[in-house]
Parts: structure tokens; C-alpha cells; sequence
């Protein structure tokens, strides 16, 4: 009898063990999963008008285009993508290089379009509708470095 209820605590052991390691993958996937399935929308700092970042998520990586200007007040456009990652405090981030591109005006295509990594940026999930944008990139001879607290912009707003 003494046996049989060995092996049944045994049993019962082996099914904790693995129902808590899939409870683990699975709360890491929903973190995963909330950054890189939610995060597909226009992004902004209210108290930045007039700049922001489109980001498209996909198979967990996020792409960005962020739209700003440049010290001498012309648009700018700088790129980034790169897969979803857990930081040393769990929190989800895309940390990667910022990008420019250059190449021919639409009409007169013709390659090759160059892209010159000009910085670093880092994006981490604050929530639902809110990211932290932090960056360092060179733009015109001139660093900027800084920080951006993102909302989703709300087409109709007030």
C-alpha cells in the first residue's frame, strides 16, 4: 500500500512540475505576445508634435519608421527592426540600430537604395498603449540622444 501511494505522490510531482513549467512558457509567450502582436499601430509623444513611429509587428519582430526632423528642421526618416527580447527585469524590448536610407526619387527608380546605420534605439512595452522610445543617433553632425514616452495616435482626437 506504502508503494502505491509512493508512486502516486511521484505521479502527482512529475504533473506539478510540468503544469508549472507550461504555466512559465506561457506567461513568457503572453508578454512576448502582447509587444510583438500589439505594438502594430501610429505611435507618439503628445508633448512632440508633429513626429512619431509607424510600427508593423509580425512573427515577433517589429519593424519601425520614426519621423522627426533634423536639426536644421527638414523631415527625417530613420528605420529599425529586430525580434522581441526580455531584458534582465523581464520587461520586453526591441533593442537595435537606427537606420537612413537614400536612394532615387519614385518616379526615376534606380538601384541601389543605401541604408547607413546612424544610431542605437531601444523600445520597451510599458503597458497596453504605452511604449518608452530611447535613442542615440547622429543626424547633420549633431547627436541626439533622448527619451519619448509613446501613446497610440487617435485618429479624431481632441
Amino acid at each position: 500500500m506504502f508503494k502505491l501511494f509512493k508512486n502516486i505522490g511521484l505521479a502527482i510531482l512529475v504533473i506539478a512540475a510540468i503544469f508549472l513549467f507550461e504555466i512559465s512558457k506561457a506567461r513568457g509567450a503572453d508578454l512576448t505576445t502582447q509587444f510583438a502582436e500589439s505594438s502594430t499601430d501610429m505611435w507618439w509623444d503628445p508633448s512632440q508634435d508633429g513626429m512619431g513611429v509607424a510600427l508593423k509587428s509580425q512573427n515577433g519582430t517589429v519593424f519601425g519608421a520614426w519621423y522627426n526632423y533634423s536639426p536644421d528642421n527638414r523631415p527625417s526618416f530613420l528605420t529599425f527592426a529586430d525580434k522581441v527580447k526580455s531584458d534582465a527585469n523581464g520587461r520586453e524590448t526591441v533593442v537595435t540600430n537606427l537606420y537612413r536610407t537614400f536612394g532615387p526619387p519614385p518616379k526615376n527608380f534606380a538601384p541601389p537604395v543605401t541604408a547607413n546605420a546612424v544610431g542605437s534605439v531601444m523600445l520597451t512595452w510599458a503597458g497596453p498603449g504605452n511604449i518608452i522610445l530611447e535613442f542615440t543617433f547622429t543626424d547633420s553632425g549633431t547627436t541626439q540622444t533622448g527619451r519619448m514616452s509613446l501613446v497610440r495616435f487617435q485618429l479624431g482626437a481632441d
